[in-house]
């Protein structure tokens, strides 16, 4: 399995394959105007990295709900069925909250559907 580097704010990063992520449109105080929905990125594109939280999913286990843990297992299950490496659950993965367009979008971190392409200097 290849070596990943996990993208962090600042960070451009380059689409390559069709990508689920939650649109949020709105504030989140203002009820009547809130509003999120599912959608697809396409491939070819690039944005950039506003946020990433790192989820442990070894240690995020402690301190979940039950609904969450058996959530989590049920995923375990239906992963274990699937013989392909590239589709494995990583215990570790990384939540991205990234810009693309004038939108903010929220998706999971793929290094197979996504490339760092850039990293600001500090």
């Amino acid at each position: 399995m290849r070596q990943q580097r996990v993208p962090k704010k600042g960070d451009l990063i380059y689409i390559k394959r069709t990508i689920s992520g939650v649109l949020s449109i709105g504030e989140p105080n203002d009820l009547p105007s809130w509003s999120s929905a599912l959608i697809m990125l396409e491939p070819n594109q690039t944005a950039l990295v506003l946020d990433s939280h790192i989820i442990d999913r070894n240690k995020t286990k402690d301190l979940a709900s039950e609904t969450l843990v058996r959530a989590q297992e049920l995923l375990d299950d239906a992963i274990k069925e699937n013989d392909s490496e590239d589709d494995k659950l990583p215990d570790v993965f990384s939540i991205l909250l990234i810009s693309i367009g004038d939108h903010v979008v929220e998706t999971l971190y793929d290094p197979n559907y996504l490339d760092v392409i850039t990293t600001p200097s500090s």
